[in-house]
């Protein structure tokens, strides 16, 4: 009964090993990578979001490569114009007009722009003008006065929208599977 035990305890920590290794190794690497960027790049050793911007940028490459590999090049469009938005989150964000609440903004437009493999026409000119105005209000292209929150708040309302769009998408997806699983019965 022990050895039992004993035998079912070293296989749970030779199974979990390697999850920890994993870990262990996510978490230097990411502490190096902080390192580097604020040795490097004094201008962002104020930024403790360092981790979380390259996180997003990373899941963002992967998501647009994998979809370049389907041939989806909308979405991958997307996806990868997503980047320079994502930098721009990081180096310019505390000139704009954004403010302290882009965190909110930057994971609604990785949710929405990367959970779509075939967004429709309408989707796909939404999130591009997401991306394009959101890198120009960041950089401070259109200014920090009315101009830039007249376009911040069509970001907002566009971001609303395809929020909507897209829920409303898989709720009709969704419920006419279920309609066509009850029918079949």
């Amino acid at each position: 009964m022990v050895v039992n035990t004993l035998l079912g305890l070293l296989l749970v920590f030779i199974f979990a090993a390697p999850f920890i290794v994993g870990i262990v190794v996510f978490d230097y690497t990411s502490n190096a990578v902080n390192l580097a960027v604020k040795h490097y790049m004094p201008s962002f050793a104020h930024h403790s979001d360092v981790a979380f911007y390259s996180l997003a940028c990373l899941s963002s490459l992967i998501s647009g490569i994998g979809q370049l590999r389907k041939r989806l090049w909308s979405s991958a469009f997307l996806c990868l114009a997503l980047i320079p938005t994502i930098v721009s989150f990081l180096a310019y964000g505390a000139g704009s007009v954004f403010g302290d609440d882009k965190l909110f903004y930057i994971i609604w437009i990785v949710i929405l722009l990367t959970s779509r493999l075939r967004p429709t026409r309408l989707e796909f000119l939404g999130s591009a003008f997401v991306i394009g105005a959101s890198f120009a209000i960041n950089t401070q292209l259109l200014g920090a006065g009315k101009v830039a929150r007249i376009a911040m708040y069509c970001v907002i309302l566009t971001i609303m929208g395809l929020a909507g769009s897209y829920f409303r998408r898989d709720h009709l997806l969704h419920h006419q599977a279920e309609s066509l699983s009850l029918t079949r019965a």
